[in-house]
């Protein structure tokens, strides 16, 4: 067995967590701090130690590609640590299932259901008596079921728990249950199991049956990576399986819990933390991302995650620029991939990160008109999604049989037919939204070509398509980009609405969008772009609330470890318009006649008299969900509410009759 000493390369928090007592180990492994190098020597050393052999320690991922990686990396180490067993969750789950289930009581063997849309389709026709029902309604109804079952809910159970965490969704919660009932009939019907039945069955066999001890005494050491990617229901089968044993680690970074979407609860990793008798230990040393990336990273996320990050390599570079408008902004990204080019930066080490789909085909418009050749991470073009092909095939049919026809007004005509309605997103940010956005993307896109023919609109199209290259410059969501790296990253789009989200509504959400641009900031090794525009389309947009304490300190500065750090604001752009039209209470932008009448954005800004018949309508409205099973949206949505409270009138949003709330003024 190979040496994990201190020639073993690893600084001194590394090899206190290799080398900690048999007792649980918690891991908090900050970005770049070399987590994967630190667990996979803490297996060899606890298995050179005599603790525990090889064949008896399970290591548990969240990607296949993870445990492969890990699975690699202690063969490399030591061939005796192959023996190992490395698995994501799920496939843990499912060898205990197939091996076990036998002993465990079954009748018979169920197989596994690796795609559920198709059955999930199912049960909603049969639960509706429809006949058709929209793909995108079907992945939205799929999602909110895993989600609550990853939270340990059952359908009986979820009604409550979906008015408790105010679920918003493109489906009513009465959708949900009765789906999920369909499909769990359709499950039993065909003898089938999908991945969350598997781990169900896996963690009631490990707590509940005989077979249990066989399994426990199997694996006597439990490894978990990436802890914070753990939800409710995985958690209860890695207990399980760790069976009160001391010899136990995981790693994680409560920074980086940015899945909550998923399921993934920033609960497991705390409690992990809080263990009596854990040892505690936090690699705070970002090996992968230079001073000035790191100063600002920490900035960003706070003093409430533990200790700060250091950086023990000097140098790097970050910088914030507010353009006037997205095309600006898009020329700022161009202009520094190009400087970044011409001091030696490979394209494919550079990034240009995004918060949300809608963006990803302005910024590949303006490499490919450019020339920049860029990949995407997920290896699908814009242009390429489904729902956009949809729209696109009818309209180079149309294009190539009139080409001198107005090509926007062509696109526009199309996608409405298709069952667009610019004034009508769908609630939520499930699928049907998503199909809103890339829709709402693509004809912004085309709207900036101007007054084109439907001939030349079909060619400038097809040739960004042609545009996806191999080894170019990755264009990634930042959820995509987790734990990855790049030698200089773009982040675009950092205003509000973006980091954080125009989805997230309470402060546990906003939290998760400042984790998710400390994400973003942390993908970069040494230099760094952060993007966003004043005015998107005729919106007008403002600073994250995340960088408002950066940019309060802009200035710019070279210091003695030649770290660099700038803030450009836009000159295009007189500094009276940004006084213009603020909220008395949080200063964000004031959009639309309700707003500007009262000086306040939004409901929670208001004050006085206005705050308490806005206190009144939302219990109203809140209590009205509960009673129809619904969510409180699909009663009537924030905004509807607030130009309720502000006007006495009704608005387009709003799907029931009005109340008398309060007396007349």
């Amino acid at each position: 067995m190979c040496c994990v000493g201190s020639a073993s390369n690893l600084d001194e928090m590394q090899e206190k967590a290799v080398k900690s007592p048999a007792k649980p180990l918690v891991i908090v492994a900050g970005a770049g701090s070399g987590k994967t190098t630190t667990l996979v020597r803490r297996v060899a050393y606890i298995c050179q130690k005599g603790w525990v052999q090889p064949h008896q320690v399970l290591a548990v991922t969240h990607t296949t590609k993870s445990a492969a990686e890990l699975k690699h990396r202690l063969s490399s180490l030591d061939p005796s640590l192959a023996a190992v067993q490395c698995h994501t969750i799920h496939a843990a789950a499912w060898r205990i299932y197939s091996q076990f289930h036998a002993l465990s009581g079954d009748e018979r063997q169920l197989n596994l259901v690796k795609s559920t849309f198709g059955m999930v389709k199912e049960a909603h026709l049969v639960s509706t008596r429809s006949v058709t029902v929209e793909n995108e309604k079907v992945l939205d109804l799929m999602a909110e079921i895993e989600v609550a079952r990853a939270n340990g809910e059952t359908s009986a159970s979820y009604q409550g728990w979906a008015l408790r965490q105010k679920r918003q969704t493109s489906v009513t919660y009465l959708s949900v249950v009765e789906t999920w009932d369909a499909y769990e009939k359709l499950k039993t019907k065909h003898g089938v199991l999908d991945f969350a039945d598997v781990l169900e069955k896996a963690t009631f066999i490990v707590e509940h049956t005989p077979a249990g001890d066989t399994v426990r005494d199997r694996w006597q050491s439990l490894v978990v990576d990436e802890y914070q990617d753990t939800d409710i229901a995985q958690e209860r089968l890695l207990n399980a399986l760790r069976n009160g044993r001391d010899l136990h680690a995981v790693v994680g970074d409560p920074r980086q819990t940015i899945y909550s979407f998923k399921g993934a609860s920033k609960s497991v990793l705390e409690r992990s933390m809080k263990e009596p008798g854990a040892t505690v230990v936090h690699l705070t040393a970002s090996w992968r991302c230079a001073n000035a990336i790191v100063e600002l990273a920490n900035k960003v996320i706070g003093k409430s995650y533990g200790p700060a990050l250091t950086a023990p390599r000097a140098g790097g570079a970050w910088s914030l620029e507010e353009a006037a408008t997205e095309a600006d902004e898009l020329d700022a990204i161009i202009a520094k991939i190009s400087e970044w080019r011409s001091k030696g930066i490979a394209h494919n080490k550079i990034a240009v990160l995004y918060r949300f789909n809608s963006q990803q085909g302005r910024i590949e418009a303006a490499l490919a008109q450019h020339c920049v050749p860029f990949q995407t991470s997920g290896g699908e073009s814009f242009l390429k999604k489904k729902e956009l092909i949809e729209i696109l095939t009818p309209f180079g049919k149309h294009a190539r049989q009139q080409p001198d026809e107005n090509g926007v007004d062509l696109i526009r005509k199309i996608a409405s037919a298709s069952g667009f309605d610019p004034e009508k997103p769908p609630a939520g940010a499930g699928a049907q939204r998503m199909r809103w956005e890339n829709t709402n993307a693509l004809l912004e896109l085309c709207e900036t070509s101007g007054h084109i023919s439907a001939g030349d609109l079909l060619a400038y199209l097809l040739e960004l398509v042609k545009s996806d290259h191999h080894n170019g410059v990755v264009v990634s969501t930042v959820h995509a980009a987790k734990g990855l790296e790049y030698d200089a990253v773009v982040v675009a789009g950092v205003m509000e609405g973006q980091f954080p989200s125009v989805y997230s509504t309470s402060i546990e959400d906003i939290e998760e969008e400042r984790r998710l641009l400390y994400v973003a900031i942390t993908r970069a090794k040494n230099e760094l772009l952060l993007t966003g525009s004043l005015l998107r389309g005729k919106r007008r947009g403002k600073l994250s609330r995340h960088l408002v304490s950066v940019a309060a300190t802009r200035k710019t500065s070279t210091s003695s470890s030649r770290s660099t750090a700038a803030y450009r604001p836009s000159a295009k752009l007189a500094a009276e318009l940004d006084a213009m039209f603020e909220c008395g209470t949080c200063h964000r932008k004031l959009s639309g006649a309700s707003a500007r009448e009262v000086k306040r954005c939004s409901g929670p800004c208001l004050t006085g008299d206005m705050k308490k018949k806005w206190v009144l309508a939302k219990n109203w409205r809140d209590g009205l969900a509960i009673e129809s099973k619904v969510t409180p949206e699909q009663v009537a949505s924030d905004r509807s509410l607030f130009h309720f409270v502000v006007t006495g009138e009704k608005s387009r949003g709003f799907q029931v009759e009005l109340p008398s709330l309060w007396p007349a003024d």
